[in-house]
């Protein structure tokens, strides 16, 4: 029970951390937007970028952000905001690529 409670606290603060992330691109991008706001729309957009429709999202989550934020962002802004969340994502996949060929060696070789 004790590591579940802890397991579920530290998924809560990862996602509070998403969130957090979010609200502050839009001031990077000129433009805040509320942070209750934030805290209801952030989810909705990256529920819909979990869709099965595009590669990572790209695309259904931009669309969903501009949609979701506009009475606090112009569309212009709203994409950015969608760019800014897509670069989450590829700057962590940019990271790990030199560490891909090692780990597909050892899975290869059962080790991993």
């Amino acid at each position: 029970p004790g590591r579940l409670v802890g397991l579920a606290l530290a998924s809560l603060g990862l996602w509070w951390l998403h969130l957090v992330q979010i609200w502050l691109f839009t001031f990077a991008l000129g433009a805040p937007v509320p942070y209750l706001a934030n805290l209801a729309l952030a989810p909705l957009a990256i529920c819909a970028g979990l869709l099965p429709l595009t590669l990572a999202g790209i695309g259904t989550r931009d669309a969903a952000l501009i949609f979701l934020y506009r009475p606090y962002l112009d569309p212009a802004t709203g994409a950015a905001l969608g760019w800014l969340c897509t670069a989450r994502y590829l700057v962590l996949a940019l990271a790990g690529l030199p560490f891909v060929h090692r780990y597909l060696g050892a899975v290869r070789s059962g080790t991993g």
